[in-house]
């Protein structure tokens, strides 16, 4: 399991034309990236990144818990067996109280479609 408290928050449409979701500490971060346009690119829907490209993916998260305090990501193992048994990531947001509406509004905007993203109160 990856765990940290993320005290920095990306949430953006790209130049590119992609939904970008980017979580940060002083040692690790997260990137969920999606086509604006919620249509599959030519390697397929949801882009998940941790710590590296080494950790990277598209269509991994089998589900995302969200809530303002905290996200708990869960890969599929089979989809990400490159992952090296990274499967299981929590994340602390520590992040401006103030912005943890827009991003949660975000995800849910990433997620558009899917039914891998949980939003808990």
């Amino acid at each position: 399991m990856i765990r940290f408290s993320a005290s920095t928050l990306l949430a953006e449409t790209s130049q590119y034309g992609l939904l970008v979701f980017h979580l940060s500490s002083d040692d690790h971060y997260l990137t969920i990236q999606r086509r604006a346009d919620l249509k599959p690119s030519r390697f397929g829907n949801i882009r998940f990144e941790c710590d590296g490209q080494t950790w990277s993916g598209y269509d991994v998260i089998q589900r995302l818990d969200a809530s303002p305090e905290r996200l708990l990501v869960s890969l599929d193992p089979k989809r990400a067996s490159k992952f090296e048994g990274r499967c299981e990531y929590h994340i602390d947001l520590k992040i401006d109280p103030a912005d943890k509406p827009a991003a949660l509004r975000f995800l849910l905007r990433i997620f558009t479609g899917t039914e891998l993203l949980n939003p808990q109160a």
